[in-house]
């Protein structure tokens, strides 16, 4: 993995690159000396779009232990990208998903997931808000 393999958008070279570089957006390439900070950004918003999904995951497999109910990927899809997901709309897919729609338990059912599964997540996260910013500290895919 390290180093990894990156295209100068410069200059066009091909080149390898320390992956701690390009996340901490420090990279240079070898060859003109341009910033690689595209290429870091990239790295970044891969790198939080899979962690978003797999959150997802433990959240939705929590509630659906919980509820006794299945959640589609379907569902979740129909309602918004995996990336843009928020606790919101994960209520929303678990409201969907549950034979009653019972909105009190489905927040209540997403809140207990948080709770078990992210121990360390704010005592009231923000549910409008990106999962990873609800849940935790991030680095995040912009500037730095």
């Amino acid at each position: 993995m390290d180093p990894a393999s990156c295209r100068c958008a410069a200059c066009g070279a091909e080149c390898s690159v320390a992956v701690r570089d390009l996340l901490d957006l420090s990279a240079h390439c070898p060859h003109c000396h341009t910033s690689l900070r595209d290429v870091g950004l990239s790295m970044r918003r891969t790198i939080d779009e899979t962690a978003t999904f797999w959150k997802a995951v433990q959240i939705i497999v929590h509630v659906e232990g919980r509820l006794g109910i299945t959640i589609a990927d379907e569902t979740v899809e129909a309602i918004c990208n995996w990336n843009d997901l928020t606790l919101q709309h994960l209520v929303t897919a678990v409201e969907r998903s549950h034979p009653s729609g019972a909105p009190a338990s489905a927040r209540d059912a997403v809140a207990a997931a948080v709770r078990a599964e992210f121990p360390n997540a704010p005592a009231t996260p923000g549910y409008s808000v990106p999962l990873l910013d609800a849940i935790g500290p991030r680095r995040g895919s912009g500037g730095d």
